[in-house]
């Protein structure tokens, strides 16, 4: 084998390497389309196309080294909404990080937007789930 024929023989191993890294990600589930993080909020039944994320969700580490995260959402109609949220804090092994959370009551009115924060109550919360549901009644 000259070098030309050594070359082409590495090109082509590593291309081939670089096709089945690329192809081991073929069964994972599709990508969720929206703004970062947006499979963390689930918009209930009554809400969806009402309510929409109007941006990009901020999850951050506060000073306090807690995470915090903020949820900018926009009423798409024109009359007021009123509606019921929380938001859940998990561990790394997505386990409850923390107290359970009660439902807050919020409204938004028509074409408006407006933001969902919390700052978890620990420092072993690093994941988040925002849920949104019309007329929860404890």
């Amino acid at each position: 084998m000259n070098k030309n024929q050594i070359r082409k023989s590495a090109s082509q191993a590593v291309l081939f390497t670089a096709l089945l890294i690329g192809m081991a990600g073929c069964g994972s589930p599709p990508q969720v389309v929206g703004p970062p993080n947006a499979q963390r909020v689930t918009i209930g039944p009554g809400l969806k196309d009402k309510i929409i994320i109007a941006g990009t969700i901020k999850d951050r580490e506060s000073s306090a080294g807690l995470r915090e995260v903020v949820v900018p959402i926009r009423n798409t109609t024109s009359k007021a909404i009123e509606f019921n949220y929380k938001i859940e804090w998990y561990d790394v092994d997505d386990f409850e990080a923390g107290n359970t959370p009660r439902w807050l009551k919020k409204t938004v009115q028509g074409h408006e937007e407006t933001k969902i924060s919390d700052i978890a109550k620990g420092k072993k919360a690093v994941k988040y789930k925002v849920i949104l549901k019309k007329n929860i009644t404890e």
